[in-house]
């Protein structure tokens, strides 16, 4: 077997006692965000008044679509970094960094870009 390779996958029936502690972490970290949320939400309408609150959820909102359009670069640039890190290739990491920059930069730019002017 390779260095840095997983070894062979498990059964496909077969669940491990480490799979079912991370479903019911996930289960329970989700559980906490609902009840923290459930619990919040009337302070922060009694602080910052309905409108204000309106505003706030929008734009948490927003940040969380906003967070879809990722399409799953963030983790390809960690596991990427690391693995080139891992293996003493200093150089990768940061070539690998600055691509998903440059794509997080430059495709919202050529997206405004070809934005017809209005006037």
């Amino acid at each position: 077997m390779e260095a840095g390779r997983p070894g062979p996958a498990p059964p496909a029936g077969a669940t491990t006692p480490r799979a079912i502690r991370n479903v019911l972490a996930n289960w329970t970290g989700y559980a906490v965000g609902v009840l923290v949320n459930f619990f919040l939400s009337p302070l922060i309408v009694h602080h910052l008044g309905a409108s204000a609150y309106g505003v706030w959820t929008l734009l948490v909102t927003l940040t969380a679509y906003l967070g879809l359009l990722d399409l799953g670069i963030r983790s390809a640039v960690t596991r990427y970094v690391a693995r080139s890190e891992s293996q003493g290739d200093h150089e990768t990491g940061p070539q690998v960094a600055s691509t998903a920059l440059a794509i997080f930069t430059r495709w919202p730019a050529s997206r405004w870009s070809r934005r017809p002017c209005s006037g």
